[in-house]
């Protein structure tokens, strides 16, 4: 993995770790919701917001969109400080492990404190593992796309605080660094 995210947006690592989680996992959504074809635009509201909207696709597309944020925080290494959950990598070998946890062991229960439209999204589709292996496996198969995506909304952000603290105009609430990924 290459260095991601060296430069801090506030002058704080720990500002810069939850950019870093928040990036990698709208860009997860991404990902998966631009391999279905369903045109995804991802935006960034700071270190504590983001979203990524996307057209309609069928339950299955949509539940696997929605299991791909948290499934990029753990393939790339950036878990949101909120969740411990699963206590097991995301790797090919232990996915299984990995889904039993979320599912059967607190895990989705845990990361619906963070994201609960994305819990809503899992829980819409009756197969979660069929959605999740389906995340997987486009994400698996992607991570320099997912890796790319992530440091260019990370970048953005950044360059957005800059731009309006140099105008004297930056106010602490994040909808200021909003910025969209196409």
């Amino acid at each position: 993995m290459s260095a991601l995210f060296v430069i801090t947006l506030f002058g704080n690592p720990e500002d810069e770790k939850r950019l870093r989680s928040i990036c990698v996992h709208e860009a997860g959504h991404h990902v998966v919701a631009a391999a279905y074809g369903l045109n995804p635009r991802a935006a960034i509201g700071g270190i504590g917001s983001g979203a990524c909207l996307h057209e309609r696709g069928n339950g299955l597309q949509n539940a696997a969109v929605s299991w791909a944020g948290v499934m990029a925080e753990d393939l790339l290494g950036c878990r949101n400080e909120a969740r411990v959950l699963p206590c097991v990598a995301l790797t090919a070998p232990t996915f299984l492990d990995w889904i039993h946890a979320m599912l059967y062991v607190g895990g989705l229960e845990e990361f619906e404190i963070v994201s609960k439209p994305d819990v809503a999204g899992i829980q819409a589709y009756p197969d979660k593992r069929e959605s999740a292996e389906s995340a997987f496996l486009i994400l698996a198969n992607r991570l320099d796309t997912l890796q790319w995506k992530a440091e260019r909304l990370a970048d953005a952000s950044r360059d957005i605080y800059r731009a309006s603290k140099l105008r004297n105009d930056f106010q602490a609430d994040e909808a200021n660094l909003l910025f969209s990924l196409r």
